[in-house]
Formats: structure tokens, C-alpha cells, sequence
């Protein structure tokens, strides 16, 4: 009787050696990460547009010049000004957790209320005292910049205040047509008017970062220190890819 001998069919491993290895330095390193947590969270910051920092009084440095205009026509030289300029809804931050978080809630229900309200003239006043943190003066600024465009902070006078305030819809008048967001100064308009243009579409964003694709590849490819690195990695590729083919083709 004849008896083969005993051969083992050596199976391709699952995994390249090390692979394993690696995986648990990767679960170790995050493991050691662990304790950043807090520090490797991403921040955020809102852009505002805001006048400069006040050395005076004064709203703006140019004399003369006001820098907002309410219903009845009076002009806006001064912060000192801004306490008869709108009938305020005062709100004070003083740095105390539980009063602070139930001025936040009412806060964000007074500007929830002063959105959709275009027939009367609203006004918030929010105080920051020395104890409050930066991150409720952040969020109010941020609610303040999403519920009106006309918001102002004055860091002139003590304690830093936060102003924001809508107008009362007028219907155009052909007599006292002006354009919004302008500076007036002797009943001549100076034209201030910032341009903020709408988002481009889906598609086109899409046009113009395949057209930016394309030029920087060209760019690329006929730049001529770029031209033997990018021959260096076609051939490596054709090497791997004839390499596949062989032995694909002896299996």
C-alpha cells in the first residue's frame, strides 16, 4: 500500500504580518490621547463686524459722522447717547452659574421674539459685568449677529454693554428714499454700504473646484520640477500593476 506523505497546505495569511501589531499602537496611542480630550476638541469663531475700539465718546473717530439713525430721524453721535435711543430690554450677566444660565434662556427667547417682529422698533441691552465669562459675551454676540443686523458693543463705559436693535417697517417713500446701513452727516449720505453676495450653488462650487483641479494638474505636469517625480510614480505603478498581472496569471 502506498501512503502519500503528509504535506501541510500553507493558507495565505488574513492579515500582512504586523498588521495586527499595528492596530494595538493605534488603540494604545488613543488610549494616551485620552487624557487631551478637552484640549483636541475643535473651536469655532463667528466674524463680526464691529467699529473700531473707542478712544473717546465718540462712536466714530470722524467728526460729524453718525453711524446710525433711528425712526424719528435723530442721529447717533455718542455711546453716551444709546440709553434714549430705543426703549431697552435690559439683561445683565454677572458670572454666577445659575443666574447666568436663566438670563441665557431669557435672552434667546427675547431674541427669538425681536426676528419676526417688523412693525415695531426693538432694543436688547445686555450688561457684561467683571465676573461673567467670555463665552456668554460670545454666544450673545452670535445670537445678536443672527437675529439683527444692527447690533453694537460698547467697551467706552463701564460695564461692557451689548447693543442690539430693529426698525419699524416703513413703507418706501419716494421722498426721503435711503439706502440701509449708511452713515449720515449733514443730510448727505456717505456711501458705507457693505455688499454681502449670496452663496453659489452646489454646482457651482462643484465647476469651480473641478476648473481649480484641472489647472493645478496641468500646472503640475508641465511644470518641470514636477515632471520626473510624477515619471518616477507612473512607473512604480506600471511595475505594481505588471507584477499583478503575473501573478494573476500563474495562479
Amino acid at each position: 500500500m502506498l501512503l502519500y506523505p503528509a504535506r501541510r497546505y500553507r493558507r495565505p495569511l488574513l492579515f500582512p504580518p504586523g498588521l495586527l501589531a499595528l492596530g494595538f499602537l493605534l488603540l494604545l496611542g488613543c488610549l494616551a490621547l485620552r487624557p487631551w480630550h478637552r484640549q483636541l476638541k475643535p473651536r469655532y469663531f463667528i466674524q463680526l463686524t464691529l467699529v473700531p475700539k473707542p478712544v473717546s465718546d465718540s462712536i466714530l473717530s470722524l467728526g460729524g459722522l453718525s453711524l446710525l439713525q433711528s425712526s424719528s430721524g435723530k442721529n447717533l453721535f455718542l455711546y453716551s447717547q444709546l440709553a434714549g435711543f430705543r426703549s431697552w430690554r435690559d439683561f445683565t450677566f454677572t458670572g454666577s452659574s445659575g443666574q447666568d444660565a436663566a438670563t441665557m434662556q431669557q435672552t434667546q427667547q427675547a431674541f427669538e421674539a425681536m426676528l419676526p417682529d417688523s412693525l415695531h422698533a426693538r432694543g436688547i441691552r445686555i450688561r457684561f459685568e467683571d465676573q461673567s465669562t467670555y463665552a456668554s459675551m460670545v454666544r450673545m454676540l452670535e445670537w445678536a449677529r443672527a437675529a439683527t443686523p444692527k447690533y453694537l458693543v460698547d467697551f467706552h463705559h463701564e460695564p461692557t454693554t451689548l447693543y442690539a436693535f430693529t426698525e419699524a417697517y416703513r413703507p418706501p417713500n419716494s421722498s426721503d428714499l435711503k439706502p440701509p446701513n449708511c452713515c449720515f452727516c449733514d443730510e448727505k449720505i456717505i456711501d458705507k454700504i457693505i455688499y454681502y453676495p449670496s452663496p453659489p450653488s452646489f454646482e457651482v462650487q462643484m465647476q469651480n473646484w473641478l476648473t481649480r483641479w484641472q489647472q493645478v494638474w496641468s500646472e503640475a505636469v508641465t511644470s518641470p520640477n514636477w515632471q520626473l517625480p510624477i515619471i518616477f510614480l507612473l512607473g512604480i505603478i506600471a511595475v505594481n500593476c505588471w507584477k499583478i498581472a503575473r501573478r494573476w496569471h500563474t495562479a
